[in-house]
C-alpha cells in the first residue's frame, strides 16, 4: 500500500499528541508541551524514515529510552498513552485503509477524508490545552504561574505544597528548580533561617515577583538551595501564602 511520507507524518503527530494529552489528563499528571512535541517528533521521524533490518530494534530503543528520560518512568502514562495511539491508529486503519510500520499507521494514498480525522483530533487538542488542563491541573495542586525576573518572563508550572509556609519579611519563599539560577546570581542574596522537624538551617532566596494564574502579581523570594524531586515535572513549590494573600 501506497503512502506519502509527509501526510503519514502528519497523521501521527496527530495521534501522538492527542494520546498523549488524554493520557496525563486522565491519570492526572503533567508533561510539558515541549517534551511531548520532542517525544511525537522523534517517533514520528523514526517511523516515516527508517526501513532497515534494524528498524524494529530501534523502534525499541527509542520507545524505551522515551519511557526512561521523557516519561521519567511513569509507565501507566506511557502505556496509557501507547495504548490510545494503537486504539487511534486502528480506528483510522479501519476506515480509511492503509498499512503499518514499526506500530506506526501509514495513510494510503489519495485518502483526503482524513482531513476529518484532523480536524476533529485538533479541535480535541485545543479543548483539552485550554479548558480541561486548567481544571485538572487545579485538582492536582498545579497551577500556571509566571516567573519575573530583571532579565525576563517565564511561563512555569508550580505545585502547591501545603507544608511550605515559610517568610521572609512577611514575604513567601518559594524554591525552584535549578534552571533558573543564572538569572538570580547577579541579584542581592538573603540569608534565612529555616527550622524543621529534624534540623536548623540557613538558606539563600533571591527577590523575585510572582503571578498565580487568578491571582494578583506579588513579590515573592526564591530559593535554589533544595534540590529534591518536585512532584508533577513541575518547575517551582509554590508557598501556601502565595494563594491567600
Amino acid at each position: 500500500m501506497s503512502s506519502y511520507i509527509e501526510v503519514t507524518f502528519i497523521n501521527n503527530v496527530f495521534i501522538m499528541m492527542l494520546s498523549l494529552v488524554l493520557a496525563h489528563y486522565l491519570l492526572l499528571d503533567r508533561m510539558s508541551r515541549r517534551t511531548m512535541l520532542h517525544y511525537t517528533f522523534a517517533i514520528s521521524l523514526l517511523a516515516v524514515l527508517c526501513w532497515s533490518s534494524f528498524s524494529p530494534l530501534l523502534m525499541l530503543g527509542a520507545e524505551i529510552l522515551s519511557c526512561i528520560f521523557w516519561f521519567k518512568l511513569h509507565i501507566k502514562v506511557f502505556a496509557l498513552a501507547y495504548s490510545l495511539r494503537l486504539l487511534f491508529s486502528l480506528t483510522c486503519y479501519v476506515l480509511y485503509g492503509g498499512s503499518f510500520h514499526l506500530l506506526i499507521y501509514f495513510v494510503p494514498i489519495g485518502t483526503y477524508a482524513i482531513l476529518y480525522f484532523w480536524v476533529i483530533a485538533g479541535i480535541a487538542l485545543i479543548a483539552c490545552l485550554r479548558k480541561w488542563k486548567y481544571y485538572i491541573t487545579q485538582a492536582q495542586y498545579i497551577y500556571e504561574t509566571e516567573l519575573y525576573t530583571k532579565q525576563k518572563k517565564f511561563h512555569i508550572y508550580g505545585y502547591l505544597d501545603s507544608g511550605n509556609v515559610l517568610t521572609y519579611h512577611e514575604i513567601p519563599i518559594i524554591f525552584a528548580v535549578s534552571r533558573f539560577y543564572e538569572y538570580f546570581k547577579n541579584e542581592n542574596i538573603e540569608l534565612v533561617v529555616m527550622n524543621t522537624m529534624n534540623q536548623t538551617s540557613s538558606i539563600r532566596v533571591y527577590p523575585c515577583e510572582l503571578q498565580v494564574r487568578g491571582c494578583e502579581k506579588q513579590p515573592a523570594y526564591i530559593c535554589f538551595d533544595r534540590q529534591g524531586i518536585i512532584p508533577m515535572h513541575c518547575e517551582c513549590l509554590l508557598n501556601l501564602h502565595v494563594l491567600t494573600r
